[in-house]
């Protein structure tokens, strides 16, 4: 009877313990219900950026080429939905909790990993995990010399994607055609990168040699052609004068050959095809240029950058429904986007008259930036074409009251001249609300 009372208290001790840790230490899992974002259909991953554990400048520089590698190769794999890198290289300092990071970003698998350098040896450790579960899907370690980096993301490649839930025959991919085959491209290009500034012209010469120094150690990787094309962009959105690497062809028209170029290294690169619909607007082509933007949106399925171009030609074109479509899909891709861009999607709802959404949209940014001019003159602008005049005359008066002194018209014009046409349609409907012009 004793041994038995004695067992029993023991169970019960057992258990309370358990039960009392997991309550303070619970499993790091994600909860399918607390997700900030509708789960896709499609198996959905983020890849967080690889973290360096020697952190010298070059492994650095390594370490973060080997994971935007993966994140292209991930991203061209159809039937995966796959985080960009704009929201996913915000987790810089490889730290991360499962169950936060999968809630905030809405996927169900993430994938991590470190690259350490002794001697002359490098360690690359990856793992796929589940988020709902909290099980490590798949994990491996690879021992290479620095020659040997580059070819590590495909070695196990079909078994990444059995973990994630994805079946595809990898020759059909293409998928060699994305990784540089030399470490020295990989320096040059994330040095190129990294390192530019856009508005000074002398980073941007110093980082097209870089690029250049990349081509020669690799002549056949297509995103050192895509990202000269965008030196060039760059060069002519600026109306600086011709760079001396353009040869006497303009800034456009070598931007347009390099982009080219890269289009016929990778066919099925979008990047290649976004930049040449980038130069050809540059030009006033817009119809060629929505075409190709077209073309890049199905080979870039997983790209923000990609897809928000893609909205924004919709949207000039006057397809504003299918502007909206993209839109939304491109924020869903980058779930860390400037608030900013929630602004631009109230407008383009309010183009189709989908004002519940726009109201929505228009809260969402004053709850981050409740004094913000512009979200504020838009909600007054949507009390108005709504005929609220009630609400309307209440927001005013809040407006004013931390905006003292305001003019629209004086507003609006500044708005121009930094390139933000539009808002002087809104005039009429402010006045009558109330807005001083």
């Amino acid at each position: 009877m004793f041994c038995t009372l004695g067992l029993g208290f023991l169970g019960f001790a057992m258990v309370w313990t358990y039960w009392s840790n997991y309550q303070r230490f619970p499993p790091d899992q994600a909860d399918r219900d607390a997700l900030a974002w509708p789960l896709p259909e499609q198996p959905s991953v983020v890849v967080l950026p690889i973290v360096s554990v020697t952190q010298t400048d070059e492994d650095e520089l390594l370490a973060t080429q080997f994971g935007q590698d993966l994140i292209a190769i991930l991203a061209r794999v159809p039937g995966l939905f796959v985080i960009a890198p704009e929201t996913s290289g915000r987790y810089l300092d490889g730290q991360f909790h499962i169950k936060d990071t999968a809630e905030a970003l809405g996927v169900q698998y993430l994938v991590s990993g470190t690259m350490s350098h002794v001697r002359e040896k490098y360690r690359i450790f990856l793992k796929v995990i589940d988020a709902f579960s909290g099980e490590v899907e798949w994990v491996e370690d690879y021992d290479v010399d620095r020659a040997g980096l580059v070819s590590v993301i495909g070695q196990d490649f079909e078994e990444v994607l059995d973990a994630l839930g994805v079946s595809k025959d990898l020759e059909a991919l293409s998928l060699p055609a994305l990784a540089s085959v030399s470490t020295e491209a990989w320096i040059a290009y994330r040095e190129a990168v990294d390192y530019r500034i856009p508005g000074d012209r002398g980073s941007m010469e110093d980082s097209m040699a870089r690029l250049e120094i990349a081509s020669e150690a690799d002549a056949n990787w297509a995103a050192v052609p895509v990202e000269i094309a965008w030196t060039y962009l760059n060069a002519a959105k600026r109306g600086w004068p011709d760079l001396p690497s353009a040869a006497g062809k303009g800034n456009v028209r070598a931007g347009m050959a390099h982009a080219l170029h890269a289009m016929k290294l990778d066919p099925g690169n979008p990047f290649a095809a976004a930049r040449m619909a980038d130069l050809l607007e540059t030009e006033g082509k817009m119809a060629d240029a929505l075409e190709i933007r077209e073309k890049a949106a199905m080979l870039g399925p997983n790209s923000f950058s990609i897809q928000w171009a893609l909205s924004q030609s919709l949207a000039n074109a006057g397809r504003h429904d299918e502007a909206l479509r993209v839109m939304r899909y491109a924020l869903r891709l980058h779930p860390r986007h400037n608030i900013g861009l929630v602004q631009e999607l109230a407008e383009r709802e309010l183009k189709v008259d989908d004002f519940d959404a726009a109201y929505k949209s228009i809260d969402l940014v004053l709850a981050r930036r409740p004094a913000s001019v512009e979200p504020m003159l838009l909600r007054i602008y949507v009390n108005g074409l709504e005929e609220r005049w009630q609400e309307a005359k209440i927001n005013v008066g809040h407006f004013l009251e931390l905006h003292q002194g305001f003019r629209f018209s004086e507003w609006s014009a500044r708005q121009l001249a930094r390139g933000r046409p539009g808002r002087e349609k809104w005039s009429s409907i402010l006045e009558k609300a109330g807005i001083p012009n």
